[in-house]
C-alpha cells in the first residue's frame, strides 16, 4: 500500500506538473504569436494592399478545392483590409470566412474551421485585420510542454524502482523482527533484541518485550 501510495502521488504530480508546463506555455505561445501579428501588421505595404483590385478568392468558394476535399489553407495567416465604411479593398483566400471586427486591439472569433485570433489596427485610414488559427497555438504550446516533460517521463520509471528499493530497504527491520517472533518457542519469554532497529520500529518492538515481561511474570 505505501509503494502504491507513493507511485501514485508521483503519478499525479507529474500530471499536474504537465498541465501546469502546458497552461505556461500556452501563455507564452500566446505572447508571442500576439507581437508576431503586431509586427506583421507594421510590416504589411497598405498602400499597395488598397490599390490593388479585389482578389477573386473574394468571392471564389475557398472552402473547397477543385475536387470538393476541404481546403488546407486555413493555416495561413488570414489579412484583409477595409475602408472607413467597412468596405473590403484586400482579402486574403482564408480571411473570407472570418467575422468582421471593426473594434481596434486583439480578438478571438470563431468560423467553420474553428477559432481565430485577430488582431485589427488602423493605418491610413483602413482597417486592417490580421488573423491566425488558435489551434496553431496549441499544438505549439503542446510541443513545447511535451519536449519540457520528456526527460521526466523517462525518469518515472527509474524514480518507481528506487521507491520500491527504498520501502524495501525500509521496512527490512520490521521483517526481521517478524522472522525473529515467528521462530521463537511458545515457552522462550526472553525480551526481543532493539539493536539497529529503526525509530519508527522500536516502539513495537518494545511493547512485544512488554507484553513478554508480563507475561513471565504471570507465569512464575
Amino acid at each position: 500500500q505505501l509503494l502504491f501510495r507513493l507511485l501514485s502521488g508521483l503519478a499525479i504530480a507529474g500530471v499536474a506538473a504537465a498541465g501546469a508546463v502546458y497552461v505556461k506555455a500556452q501563455e507564452e505561445a500566446n505572447e508571442l504569436f500576439d507581437y508576431q501579428l503586431q509586427q506583421m501588421f507594421l510590416a504589411l505595404p497598405i498602400a499597395t494592399l488598397s490599390a490593388s483590385p479585389l482578389p477573386q478568392a473574394e468571392t471564389a468558394d475557398h472552402e473547397t478545392g477543385e475536387d470538393g476535399d476541404e481546403d488546407e489553407d486555413d493555416d495561413e495567416i488570414a489579412i484583409r483590409v477595409l475602408d472607413r465604411s467597412g468596405a473590403r479593398l484586400y482579402s486574403s483566400a482564408t480571411a473570407t470566412a472570418l467575422p468582421l471586427q471593426m473594434s481596434s486591439g486583439f480578438s478571438t472569433v470563431k468560423n467553420q474551421h474553428g477559432h481565430w485570433r485577430v488582431y485589427s489596427a488602423s493605418r491610413r485610414g483602413n482597417t486592417v485585420q490580421i488573423a491566425q488559427p488558435m489551434h496553431v497555438r496549441q499544438e505549439w504550446a503542446a510541443a513545447m510542454a511535451s519536449r519540457t516533460l520528456m526527460p521526466l517521463a523517462f525518469l518515472l520509471p527509474f524514480l518507481g524502482v528506487l521507491i520500491w528499493l527504498t520501502v524495501g530497504r525500509g521496512l527490512r527491520p520490521l521483517k526481521r523482527v517478524a522472522e525473529a517472533v515467528s521462530r521463537r518457542d511458545a515457552a522462550a519469554l526472553q525480551p526481543l533484541a532493539a539493536n539497529d532497529l529503526p525509530i519508527e520500529v522500536r516502539p513495537l518492538v518494545g511493547a512485544l518485550n512488554d507484553l513478554l515481561a508480563r507475561l513471565k511474570r504471570a507465569l512464575n
